[in-house]
């Protein structure tokens, strides 16, 4: 994903670029703390799978999973108070200062998010499952490249946002990627997690079942955006289609 923001910050200005560039090595942070609570998760998670207690294999999941949110929170207070002080000691001038601390506070703000996510991942892998993370992955990939071009370039009606519709991106595709997750978590294939009552509803049609109304809510909501901004691109693409022709049919 990384790549795509600084193709995306290419087309604007070098300051741009050296910006996300700045900023991403803050961001390697939230992913170093998630490569190393997933490494632990997927060691447990495999052993404990191995021999069949589920027991302790949820329990040390879990204990991953809340770690790993506790992890991201300082991130997004230290971000939100010296997000401007962390780029300028890096010798950066005054705009690339902005704009990179711009794009480091809606990163960290996802930190919480993509850790979950991330060790979400190799708690699948560890009970044998390696083609659901890929799939969840991918598409949150594609999700993020696409929100990028679109918010960040203004195309259709979309406003132009800039490097704040990189960074926007980065965190819309983290909360989907987490909020996929947690409902393959907790499904009754995996039953990883289960959810506090106070958390979930119980279903129209089947008493006995319970939904997890907060995380379908929150993945309800992102989807809704990337829909609306797929939904602008779409019917850019057909309006501009559409004008090419009539005038190819002019001349």
């Amino acid at each position: 994903m990384r790549t795509v923001d600084i193709v995306v910050a290419g087309l604007f200005a070098p300051a741009y670029v050296t910006a996300v560039g700045l900023a991403d090595l803050y961001a390697q942070i939230p992913l170093r703390i998630a490569l190393g609570l997933g490494t632990g998760a997927i060691a447990l998670s495999s052993q404990d799978t191995g021999r069949s207690d589920t027991k302790t294999r949820d329990r040390a999941i879990t204990q991953a999973f809340l770690v790993g949110f506790l992890a991201g929170l300082p991130l997004i207070a230290g971000s939100l108070l010296f997000s401007e002080f962390l780029i300028a000691i890096l010798g950066a001038k005054r705009e690339v200062v902005r704009l990179g601390a711009s794009y480091l506070t809606l990163v960290f703000a996802a930190a919480p998010m993509c850790i979950v996510g991330l060790i979400g991942a190799r708690s699948l892998q560890g009970t044998g499952d390696t083609v659901t993370p890929m799939i969840v992955n991918g598409g949150a990939n594609f999700c993020n490249a696409a929100a990028t071009v679109l918010l960040a370039l203004s195309i259709g009606p979309l406003p132009r946002m800039g490097i704040v519709g990189i960074g926007f991106a980065k965190l819309l595709a983290s909360v989907t990627r987490a909020a996929d997750e947690f409902l393959i978590w907790g499904s009754k294939e995996f039953d990883l997690i289960e959810l506090l009552d106070r958390y979930c509803r119980t279903s129209s049609i089947m008493p006995r079942k319970k939904n997890p109304r907060t995380i379908t809510t929150v993945q309800r909501d992102s989807n809704d955006m990337i829909g609306e901004v797929m939904q602008q691109f779409t019917t850019t693409k057909n309006v501009s289609g559409s004008v090419g022709l009539s005038m190819s049919v002019l001349d």
